[in-house]
């Protein structure tokens, strides 16, 4: 069983961010201490790593411990924490040439996301945070 902590920190603006996040956290296993936490509202706290806010606009982010991972490497990070094959999914994003697919693609997208913001924003799209774990 997939178990173990962290923070997936995602940008509460993307709604395809959201959506994503709101299946993952809904995937998660119930007695897990993982949480996600939109980037508008991360503070690195007591934590030892600390993201600036170039960073958090840059990509997706998974923290554990003095661990930091952007963008297709997080993603798999949150999917390792998804009990059953999601987290085989997880592994796998880690692995060439899978990761090298999974990096070009997280790039495409996060590339985009500021347009899928922007028709949020207008109304164009759905905005709902699904996401936050607390």
């Amino acid at each position: 069983m997939a178990q173990g902590s962290g923070v997936l920190i995602y940008d509460g603006e993307c709604a395809l961010c959201v959506t994503c996040v709101g299946w993952i956290t809904r995937h998660w296993a119930a007695n897990s201490s993982i949480t996600a936490v939109r980037s508008d509202e991360w503070s690195h706290g007591e934590r030892s790593v600390t993201l600036t806010r170039t960073e958090l606009d840059r990509a997706v982010w998974w923290v554990d411990g003095d661990r930091r991972y952007e963008g297709a490497r997080a993603i798999s990070q949150a999917l390792r924490r998804v009990p059953g094959a999601w987290s085989l999914v997880g592994r796998l994003l880690d692995v060439a040439p899978f990761s090298w697919i999974a990096s070009r693609v997280y790039r495409v997208i996060a590339e985009r996301r500021r347009c899928q913001a922007d028709k949020s924003a207008t109304g164009s799209a759905p905005s709902t945070n699904h996401g936050a774990r607390a």
